[in-house]
């Protein structure tokens, strides 16, 4: 009987499921950030300054991406691998990596990522683009998940698995870009009209590009959205026998 109740209760969660709009923030997330802010460094990068301007605006960044995580949605009986993406400084000079030690490790640091599960953000930690391979971070992801007693399969939630998502893995930019010493782009240099058009990018569409002329698309993917709610694209169009890859947004 009890067991009926509870596959009662599940399947009228998943009906309903669309009607909940956000993920959840677990309670220890913020208490999580705090530690590792308190406890990264910033590694030494020749013609990078401002160490404390630069952690607060990584910490900036990291809230911006949470609040895009906690604005989506993921399936409820599945467990997530969230990447938040790495961060770079950008200046007048160009664009700079930025890399985070901790002690009593001996890897550098590149990006923050989340544990997402039944649709709550639970665990928050940081990651290496070099150290850190996709399979390292499974079989962390898997010790998790022992070690908290996570049954992903139980006798209602069958075929339930762990998922990378790589949707808010796109570079957090601290930009420190001083744009009075900027000279104004000349009207032929500006970026085309065509990148703010609201367009379909489906692939064999037909496409006349301002700058490279008539192309056809071959292939789209979904980049990132930014701050305003705009989704770029990279698109790669074949010009006449040549193909490039251009950033599209759409709106």
């Amino acid at each position: 009987m009890k067991h009926s109740i509870r596959g009662i209760i599940r399947q009228i969660l998943r009906e309903n499921f669309s009607n909940i709009n956000e993920t959840q923030k677990g309670k220890k997330i913020d208490a999580q950030k705090e530690k590792l802010m308190s406890n990264l460094k910033l590694f030494s990068i020749d013609g990078i300054d401002n160490e404390n301007i630069i952690m607060k605006e990584v910490e900036r960044a990291i809230d911006i991406k949470l609040n895009k995580v906690l604005n989506s949605q993921y399936e409820y009986p599945n467990f997530y691998i969230v990447k938040l993406g790495s961060f770079v400084v950008q200046d007048n000079e160009g664009v700079k990596p930025l890399a985070f030690t901790m002690e009593g490790f001996n890897k550098n640091f590149t990006y923050p990522y989340l544990y997402i599960y039944h649709d709550t953000a639970i665990v928050l930690k940081f990651a290496s683009r070099f150290f850190d391979s996709d399979a390292a971070l499974m079989k962390d992801a898997e010790k998790f998940i022992k070690y908290n007693k996570i049954n992903l399969n139980t006798m209602h939630e069958t075929g339930n698995e762990i998922l990378f998502d790589t949707t808010f893995d796109t570079d957090n930019v601290i930009d420190f870009t001083d744009y009075s010493k900027m000279a104004e782009p000349d009207e032929k240099e500006k970026a085309p009209a065509l990148a703010r058009e609201k367009a379909s990018y489906r692939a064999g569409a037909k496409i006349n590009h301002p700058k490279f002329g008539k192309g056809t698309i071959k292939k789209t993917k979904r980049h990132s959205v930014d701050d305003e709610g705009n989704t770029w694209y990279n698109v790669t169009i074949d010009f006449d026998g040549k193909e490039k890859t251009l950033r599209m947004k759409q709106k």
